[in-house]
């Protein structure tokens, strides 16, 4: 079922992402995917025109968490809590209309991509009442 991951950061931000689809070890498609900001001020980010269909939109590997996007653009690493390897990456071909410094609050590099830690993380499961 649908799933909803809030991640709370060291830099105070509080952000994440929504699927519709279940977590697996394979990569799945979604077109209702999207990236959203809670803190510090509430902002939803979905997908470029052309990424309507929300291909490999979402998928897990070994030693990660959650991951959205093709090409990582979000991402929870192993032990996140420990380590700056978690991130955001909002470089070309990426699927979701989102600045990855804005989502997180942290400093990036030349390669659009930005690393913070994470404080806490939590994925849940939605129920949509019909």
């Amino acid at each position: 079922g649908a799933t909803l991951t809030i991640i709370h950061n060291e830099l105070n931000y509080i952000f994440g992402g929504y699927t519709s689809k279940y977590w697996s070890r394979e990569m799945k498609d979604d077109a209702n995917v999207f990236l959203f900001r809670v803190r510090p001020s509430l902002k939803l980010y979905p997908l470029f025109k052309g990424h309507e269909k929300g291909i490999k939109a979402i998928y897990s590997a070994s030693g990660y968490g959650p991951i959205f996007g093709p090409q990582v653009e979000l991402y929870v690493c192993h032990k996140c809590n420990q380590s700056q390897g978690n991130g955001c990456w909002d470089g070309s071909g990426c699927s979701f209309i989102f600045d990855a410094r804005e989502i997180s609050g942290a400093d990036g590099n030349l390669n659009d991509a930005v690393n913070f830690k994470i404080i806490d993380y939590e994925t849940f499961t939605v129920a949509i009442q019909k």
